[in-house]
């Protein structure tokens, strides 16, 4: 087991309300999208739905209230995202982000100018995500740049931390190494200033850079850094909002495996590390769990046990992701398959067949 060394991020579930059970009403006030007798849930959510609109279009109303409205969704959308296929929350992501373009074209408040711009940067972040696991490198280019715009008129560093950590990401998945370490070093900085949990994950996501390159020394001297960070890490509000906002000891993990697959003398440690991020992510009904990652780390296990010629091992660790639905079949799962592939012996077997079915995974499907 690898344990997480300092402070522990921890990340808020989604709440719960209470339980209301229906009235006996007539039917004078239903329209012709409610009916007598549904769900009490569904027309709860009909009424939210309603209500979060008026709110966020009533620009009449105190910005506050807006500004709540707001902040409540992001905030539950962060956290959502890393848990579902991108079609289950992209188009709730692009109406947050339509509000809250709208209220900045209303409002004159400084302060709350500044935080619409916080929320904004957030959605940006958020629809850059979403385009790069739907194989559009170029659309997660474009919403990146202007989540890090919405980051300098918020004057955030911890999220100017985060759109390059993003950005990073993007370019390490693209096969574009250095571009990736041009934007782990400029993260780093904000990161730094922060002390949010950005200031672990650009190391490793630097560190992940080094290791396409070849270079044994700087990825093993990034993946130190990034774990002494751990020991200065003080949550800051974009951490709060969870999810996507934040990282976590697991996906350090992940991240530091996936790393290590890249070096060949570090077959040991990439198998540590690995294990651990399966364990870490075993429990789908902790907050911190995310598809993308869980899959990750049974790819790099994978790879590790390919490494010391253990076939069954391998095909058990790439199990779940193999039987993972079409929705949920991103491209970075997709890339992260495909490199599997590549340590795969020569001599043919069942799994021969069943990587190379998943391999040839369009990186655009999820897009059509």
């Amino acid at each position: 087991m690898v344990d997480q060394p300092g402070v522990r991020n921890e990340l808020h579930g989604q709440p719960h309300g209470p339980t209301v059970q229906a009235g006996s009403i007539g039917n004078l006030w239903l329209t012709s999208g409610e009916r007598a007798g549904e769900r009490p849930a569904d027309l709860f959510a009909a009424a939210a739905s309603r209500a979060r609109e008026f709110v966020l279009a009533a620009h009449d109303l105190p910005g506050a209230v807006a500004l709540d409205q707001l902040t409540e969704d992001v905030r539950d959308l962060a956290r959502a995202q890393p848990r579902v296929s991108p079609d289950q929350v992209l188009a709730h992501v692009v109406q947050a982000q339509r509000a809250a373009f709208a209220l900045l074209d209303t409002c004159r408040n400084p302060g709350v100018r500044r935080r619409l711009y916080f929320l904004a940067g957030i959605v940006g972040a958020m629809l850059a995500r979403a385009a790069h696991e739907c194989g559009d490198p170029r659309g997660a280019g474009l919403h990146a740049r202007v989540a890090f715009q919405c980051a300098e008129h918020a004057d955030h560093d911890g999220l100017r931390a985060r759109v390059r950590a993003l950005q990073a990401a993007v370019a390490y998945w693209c096969g574009r190494p250095h571009e990736a370490l041009r934007h782990a070093r400029s993260g780093a900085v904000f990161a730094e200033r922060a002390g949010s949990t950005m200031a672990a994950r650009l190391p490793v996501s630097e560190a992940r850079a080094w290791a396409v390159l070849g270079d044994v020394r700087r990825t093993l001297d990034a993946l130190r850094r990034a774990e002494r960070a751990w020991e200065r890490v003080r949550p800051d509000e974009l951490d709060e909002f969870g999810g996507v906002c934040a990282f976590t000891w697991s996906r350090h993990l992940h991240f530091a495996a996936n790393a290590l697959t890249w070096l060949t003398g570090e077959a040991v440690a990439v198998e540590r590390y690995a294990t651990a991020a399966v364990a870490a992510y075993g429990d789908r009904s902790t907050a911190e769990w995310a598809f993308g990652s869980h899959a990750g780390a049974h790819t790099d296990l994978a790879i590790a046990r390919l490494r010391r010629h253990d076939l069954p091992g391998a095909a058990e660790a790439l199990a779940p992701v193999l039987d993972l639905p079409p929705p949920l079949r991103i491209s970075t799962i997709v890339l992260a398959v495909r490199r599997v592939r590549q340590h795969l012996p020569a001599a043919r077997s069942d799994l021969h067949e069943r990587v190379a079915t998943f391999a040839r995974t369009p990186l655009d499907a999820l897009s059509s």
